[in-house]
């Protein structure tokens, strides 16, 4: 894959990860094998009171974009992330995302 192609690719991975609903704006850093994506969600409480952002991040390889890596960062994240399930419920709203684009992707080769 050309420095091109990987961009490419990059930027598709972006558009397609989730967005709105408590989930804020993605930010990205290149590696050699994957991309590292930031955001943070914005939790609420029952009484619909905000309660906080929980920082983290989306290893994803782009060999394989689906068969990622959640990482929590800071103590208030893992905090937010048990109080709120959010990793249950961060993991499967981005696997579902990738997966759809890794599809896309597999149709055109």
């Amino acid at each position: 894959m050309n420095l091109d192609e990987k961009y490419a690719l990059i930027a598709i991975i972006k558009e397609s990860l989730p967005q709105g609903a408590g989930i804020c704006n993605w930010i990205f850093d290149v590696g050699k094998k994957n991309v590292i994506f930031t955001n943070s969600y914005h939790c609420m409480n029952n009484g619909g009171f905000y309660d906080g952002y929980a920082v983290f991040s989306v290893t994803v390889p782009l060999t394989k974009i689906y068969d990622f890596k959640l990482h929590f960062h800071g103590k208030k994240a893992q905090y937010l992330s048990k109080k709120y399930d959010l990793r249950t419920y961060l993991e499967n709203e981005i696997y579902y995302s990738l997966w759809k684009l890794q599809l896309k992707i597999d149709e055109r080769s």
